[in-house]
């Protein structure tokens, strides 16, 4: 099989790099100016960490998980009555081919998916939390990054993230009724994805027990974080690792069992 070429995305990384690094330089700083040099230390690796587990994670799951998914949901059919409880449709007369591998042309929506994932759970677990009375106040914004950092390390790879694979490395379904080619897991997709999680983001923000200015002020504080954080991790993975994936499931038993067919696609890819 043909090397894949990586993906590139120069405009986005060098934004992405130039951000992050100006949010490194600002770690540091504050890590100084409250500890020292000890401070400056513990804050320059705890930046490090939350970019690089999160880009580890993704690399090591995405290949094995998308051929298991793929096996348990595709070819085996299972679990379907428990996706309908959550009003994702599994289509009932479906075949499955293997087109030639490709990567978007821009990084900005696979970056809005991972935001509005990873800001919508955190929101709706918080505000669920709050809820059943199992925060204290003001450790609300704390659990909030806590949930949302599980999210982007766990959440988006398995959500989104084997869904990328699935399309990028051709996999498509086709209704032999319709006769409609279409991406694998759109329906799980679009229940997760969209702009829903702004609505949510507010609802969190308004809960905060605090006055509203601080409540404003704590959320966009949190923006601030997990945005360039998002995008340095779906940016750099793609440009990095995202390749070696795509060749690791195309040589998996699962892709190897699927036909070939040299047709163009011609549909949406995100941009």
């Amino acid at each position: 099989m043909k090397q894949i070429e990586k993906p590139k995305y120069e405009s986005a990384s060098l934004l992405i790099g130039g951000v992050s690094l100006l949010f490194l330089i600002l770690f540091t700083a504050a890590g100084f100016l409250g500890g020292g040099l000890w401070g400056a230390v513990s804050a320059l690796f705890g930046f490090v960490a939350m970019v690089a587990i999160p880009t580890g994670v993704w690399s090591e799951v995405l290949a094995p998980g998308s051929e298991k998914l793929f096996r348990t949901f595709v070819i085996n059919r299972r679990w379907e009555g428990g996706l309908a409880r959550f009003y994702v449709k599994v289509p009932e007369h479906s075949e499955y081919f293997r087109a030639s591998p490709s990567f978007p042309k821009s990084s900005t929506w696979r970056f809005f998916q991972t935001v509005s994932i990873v800001l919508f759970t955190a929101s709706y677990s918080t505000i669920i939390l709050r809820s059943l009375s199992l925060l204290r106040p003001q450790d609300e914004p704390q659990e909030f990054f806590l949930i949302a950092f599980a999210t982007l390390t766990i959440g988006v790879p398995l959500i989104v993230g084997i869904l990328w694979v699935y399309e990028d490395a051709g996999v498509r379904r086709i209704d032999p009724k319709s006769d409609t080619v279409s991406k694998v897991g759109t329906p799980l997709e679009q229940v997760f994805v969209g702009f829903g999680f702004a609505g949510t983001f507010t609802r969190f923000v308004y809960s905060l027990q605090t006055d509203p200015a601080t409540a404003w002020a704590t959320g966009l504080a949190l923006v601030l974080i997990l945005l360039p954080l998002c995008a340095f991790v779906a940016v750099f993975f793609h440009t990095e690792y995202y390749a070696n994936v795509i060749e690791k499931f195309l040589k998996s038993e699962v892709a190897s069992q699927l036909p070939r067919k040299n047709i163009v696609l011609e549909e949406h890819r995100g941009s």
